[in-house]
């Protein structure tokens, strides 16, 4: 029995949860031009950040519809765990020589906006570009993504405790385990 109370403390011991740092706020993309743009990330948007384990989301697709260059602008408005605005500017080039359609999307400055907020939380935003190339006839438009990094935690307490999904599991394994040898103690002893 006392090792069932050990194997116990250890399991909960080992559970670990990460801690987490809710980031949330509202997103437009917008251009210099015309083309479609479809959002397809939420705004407003909510989630939780674990410090260093980034999360990619697509962002919108942007359908071009004339030959030339188009500005698009990504700004970002931060409500947690600070106020803040990110903004990320890029190039849409777009032309259709032949029956080809080619269409490129290049962020500025690296496609990185860093948000320093006043808590002393630091997050990267970084926009990756789309590059189709194809036959007209198959021209589905770009889709870039938005990556969020925590970098830094806040150093006050707007922090959250999310269990890890793993942990969880482990944590019901070494429960069912337990309960086993409970009951198998029981049957043992009956006889």
């Amino acid at each position: 029995m006392r090792r069932l109370y050990l194997s116990a403390f250890a399991l909960i011991v080992s559970t670990a949860a990460a801690y987490a740092t809710p980031i949330t706020g509202t997103y437009s993309v917008t251009s210099s031009g015309s083309p479609t743009i479809t959002n397809i990330f939420s705004s407003p948007f909510s989630m939780d950040l674990v410090l260093g384990t980034p999360q990619t989301f697509n962002l919108a697709k942007l359908i071009e519809h004339f030959d030339g260059t188009t500005n698009i602008t990504a700004a970002f408005n931060f409500t947690l765990p600070g106020s803040g605005v990110a903004a990320i500017q890029g190039t849409d080039v777009f032309s259709t020589p032949g029956n080809s359609a080619h269409d490129s999307l290049v962020w500025g400055s690296g496609g990185l906006a860093v948000m320093n907020f006043s808590n002393g939380a630091v997050l990267d935003v970084t926009m990756a570009g789309d590059v189709y190339d194809g036959n007209s006839d198959r021209y589905a438009g770009l889709t870039p993504t938005v990556t969020f990094n925590l970098i830094t935690a806040p150093n006050n307490n707007q922090v959250t405790i999310v269990p890890e999904p793993m942990t969880i599991s482990i944590f019901s394994a070494g429960l069912i385990g337990a309960a086993a040898a409970i009951r198998r103690r029981r049957r043992t002893a009956k006889a």
